[in-house]
């Protein structure tokens, strides 16, 4: 069974363009099994979303997390 994929992104990084990098790519994802998009709210969300998920050992995700300057 292939695991799950959760994308952590900034929404408002690079100026805002990660959310439209983002937007581009939801098509793709959703061809290949689709993906849990997560968005971060604050300084340090990624790191804590990404620990909350390796913690859920059961669900098997794999996670993807993008810093863009």
């Amino acid at each position: 069974m292939r695991g799950k994929v959760k994308l952590i992104f900034n929404p408002i990084a690079n100026l805002g363009r990660a959310w439209n990098a983002a937007s581009a790519l939801r098509p793709i994802v959703a061809e290949h099994e689709g993906a849990d998009w997560t968005g971060t709210v604050f300084p340090t969300h990624a790191t804590e979303l990404a620990r909350q998920a390796d913690m859920n050992l059961s669900s098997q995700w794999a996670v993807m997390v993008r810093c863009m300057k």
